[in-house]
């Protein structure tokens, strides 16, 4: 899927709508963003992060959250790096 950055239009697509699941580099610009809010006071290691239906649901490899269930920053950067654990990278 390749999108026109300013403007949001798609330029190109292949199997845009097949079902895929948080690929490693989808993980670690989650962990980078995880970063940058906490570089920035934004959040910290002991934040508490809830989580979604959405995130409860995701499919592999995850530590088994349910919904509205708590988990903090610090646990869920922890297992988005030794587990690549999808619920966690969605929360």
């Amino acid at each position: 899927l390749v999108v026109h950055g300013d403007s949001g239009v798609v330029l190109h697509q292949e199997n845009a709508d097949k079902k895929r699941y948080p690929a490693s580099l989808t993980k670690l610009m989650t962990i980078y963003l995880a970063f940058d809010a906490i570089k920035h006071g934004d959040m910290t290691f002991h934040s508490s992060l809830i989580t979604s239906n959405k995130a409860a649901l995701q499919p592999r490899m995850k530590l088994g959250l349910r919904r509205n269930e708590r988990i903090s920053m610090g646990d869920a950067v922890d297992s988005l790096v030794v587990l690549s654990a999808n619920d966690a990278a969605v929360v």
